[in-house]
């Protein structure tokens, strides 16, 4: 049975109010971005577990969890405006899944595809 990459998290610490409300705003742009791969996965991944971190770090397998690092400034997100923060999200995630894909040698157009879809339907959001 061929399971689908289903999920990839982005893991704030510490926890509190901001993790919790980090965790809600990356769980729904997470949940598009893996939504627009259509079954997509990964060979071996079913899920990619990201620890924010100071530099990104492509890093292990656990089973099939990839587990990796990504530069995250946290001060910096909390300045932005929802729309800049989701976006900041979506280009973390982007970002962590191509180094991935470079490392694994993953096909990296349906990510693009998955990051421009989401991009835009994020943009279209701006606008309402």
């Amino acid at each position: 049975m061929r399971y689908k990459l289903n999920d990839i998290t982005l893991y704030y610490h510490p926890t509190g109010d901001d993790a919790i409300k980090f965790t809600i705003r990356q769980n729904a742009i997470s949940g598009r971005y893996v939504e627009s791969l259509n079954g997509y996965k990964p060979k071996g991944t079913t899920r990619i577990s990201v620890q924010l971190a100071e530099e990104d770090n492509i890093g292990y397998y656990v089973g099939s969890i990839l587990c990796a690092d990504a530069a995250f400034d946290k001060d910096a997100y909390w300045r932005l405006d929802v729309q800049q923060q989701d976006l900041m999200i979506l280009n973390t995630i982007h970002r962590v899944v191509i180094l991935c894909a470079d490392k694994f040698l993953w096909e990296k157009e349906r990510f693009k595809d998955a990051y421009h879809k989401v991009s835009n339907e994020l943009s279209s959001k701006t606008g309402e």
